[in-house]
């Protein structure tokens, strides 16, 4: 017989108070010092899966009264060993951590087995394969990743608690059994530990441009490697988008007119700056009532002291100039030439150079997968 605590319990004990609490719960009860001490020791028991037949049969002493209380309200929860607590279906194997995937395996069917593989230890949940994914699943601090191929980058993340994914088990498992998880090739699943609701968030892999990026791993800092913070105090009106990796120095700013431009130029600056990632380039067809020549030299000027000089050597062909730094623009819809010339000035990372920007160059139509 397995026994398990529902794993969002927290108990309240103060001197007017004491509350059992899950996340469909709120049991207030008047207990003496005495029962709070032997409600302590009965869950510690069933953490332990210890042996409780013997309250199970006994209906007079308190510890049991207390469990069939919490059974009463599913804060504990029994299974025998001859059923089948949860099949899992569309899924035929489970790659994680030892200690979770023995947590997943008491909740499942019996037809499941432990093997070796690849990645360590596996949970195969059946013989069938046909029509049926592999999940990778990494535990971290405060979410739980779903994957249908490995993700590196997350093992230096993962957590060494055996509590925490023993919860993490309990979380997947519900959602398993709700049916509620879009397990897809193009997306990794992240689920929030730290809210009792366990949001749900869908990461895209591919094809991300500026227009997705919010819903894409790049904005998960243990996925991309980096950070992305916007500041429209910096450089107003306009939007500054600041990039900084998480494990280097490297650090790099891009300006639009609104969040969808910054994103747009500090993708062009990665694809342009021996970064491995590429990304798909939508283009501009935002009309910006600041987009103009006017204002971007009013801009440079007041900013950064500068002059700048534009000239149209013909149609959707520009050159623009200031100081060391020429930049020659020809493309049509691909991104904003005021404001990329603006990220690339601030970056000073072209200067004393002459960078020909051409539109079929910068659109990148993949995204490097960042899970390599």
């Amino acid at each position: 017989m397995n026994v398990y605590i529902e794993p969002t319990l927290h108990i309240v004990d103060i001197d007017s108070d004491f509350i059992l609490t899950t996340k469909d719960k709120n049991l207030k009860m008047n207990l003496s010092d005495k029962q709070k001490d032997l409600t302590y020791k009965l869950l510690q028991k069933i953490k332990l899966n210890s042996n409780i037949s013997l309250l199970l049969e006994d209906n007079k002493s308190f510890e049991s009264q207390m469990l069939q209380v919490l059974m009463k309200n599913n804060i504990v929860r029994l299974h025998t060993d001859e059923e089948e607590s949860v099949i899992i279906k569309g899924i035929h194997c489970i790659h994680g951590k030892l200690s979770f995937l023995k947590s997943i395996q008491q909740q499942i069917s019996t037809k499941s087995k432990m093997i070796e593989s690849n990645y360590g230890q596996s949970l195969c949940l059946d013989d069938e394969v046909l029509n049926k994914k592999e999940i990778y699943v990494y535990v971290c601090r405060e979410s739980l990743y779903i994957a249908t191929k490995p993700l590196n980058k997350l093992n230096t993340y993962t957590v060494d608690s055996e509590m925490m994914e023993q919860y993490a088990s309990f979380v997947l498992m519900e959602k398993l059994r709700d049916d509620v998880l879009d397990i897809r090739d193009t997306v990794i699943i992240k689920i929030d530990l730290t809210l009792y609701n366990n949001e749900i968030d869908y990461l895209i892999t591919e094809q991300v441009n500026e227009i997705n990026y919010s819903n894409s791993c790049l904005v998960d800092d243990k996925l991309s490697g980096y950070t992305v913070d916007f500041n429209v105090e910096n450089y107003f009106p306009l939007v500054q988008c600041k990039y900084q990796g998480v494990e280097s120095n490297r650090n790099l700013s891009s300006i639009g007119y609104d969040k969808e431009d910054a994103i747009r130029n500090l993708f062009i600056i990665l694809n342009g700056s021996g970064i491995d990632e590429q990304y798909f380039i939508r283009g501009s067809h935002t009309e910006y009532p600041l987009n103009s020549e006017s204002f971007l030299r009013k801009f440079i000027n007041i900013y950064f002291s500068k002059k700048i000089y534009i000239h149209h050597i013909e149609e959707d062909h520009k050159q623009f100039k200031s100081d060391n730094m020429t930049i020659i623009y020809k493309g049509k819809n691909t991104c904003n030439e005021h404001t990329l010339f603006l990220t690339l000035f601030v970056n000073h990372q072209f200067e004393g150079k002459e960078l020909k920007i051409s539109g079929n160059e910068i659109i990148n139509e993949q995204l490097k997968e960042i899970m390599s």
